[in-house]
């Protein structure tokens, strides 16, 4: 494309649909794992691909009314998908799904972001819950050092540290997902 223009983007549809069976349903998170295209969202909605253009449903076992968050995946063996509810699933295939229990305290419970980085599983939830897994079956909650009423929504890991970021416009860093150390930005902002 010339200097200054983006690349087109084809618009596909996951087949997620609303509870009304008419309009789709939104998509909260995206992923690839095992040579698939996943898509996960409202009302419990989950689709595999693999070319991004033919979708087929799948489900997880929780039922129709959760919410699904996200994806975190291990390069390996072990995927999981986040969700309302302080729910993980994982699968070994992205197609069969094992229920599992995060153990979070209900106030907490929301799977808003969920990461695989460093050998670390990571899931951050309502209320600035943070946990850690090497496996995303046994679950450790940790301290997050953020402020309580804000909601963990993203990670990242570079240069030897993990980093989240929260609704409070926020961000910590930790070198071993124990101890976090909160952090100025310096920009006024909400979500990170």
């Amino acid at each position: 494309s010339a200097a200054g223009e983006y690349p087109a983007w084809t618009l596909r549809t996951s087949g997620h649909l609303h509870y009304d069976g008419v309009s789709l349903a939104p998509v909260f998170g995206v992923g690839y794992a095992y040579g698939q295209w996943l898509a996960t969202g409202q009302f419990n909605s989950l689709s595999t691909s693999t070319d991004t253009i033919h979708w087929t449903s799948r489900t997880t076992g929780y039922g129709g009314g959760n919410f699904n968050f996200n994806f975190a995946y291990d390069g390996d063996s072990t995927l999981a998908l986040g969700s309302e509810n302080g729910r993980v699933a994982t699968s070994t295939d992205a197609t069969h799904w094992t229920k599992r229990t995060m153990g979070v305290p209900k106030s907490s419970s929301n799977v808003y972001a969920l990461s695989y980085l460093n050998n670390y599983f990571l899931s951050g939830h309502q209320n600035a819950a943070l946990q850690a897994s090497t496996d995303a079956i046994h679950w450790t909650l940790r301290t997050s050092g953020g402020d309580s009423s804000k909601d963990i929504l993203s990670f990242a890991y570079g240069a030897g540290k993990y980093l989240y970021g929260n609704a409070g416009g926020q961000i910590a860093t930790s070198t071993d997902t124990i101890h976090w150390t909160q952090r100025t930005i310096g920009a006024t902002t909400t979500n990170i």
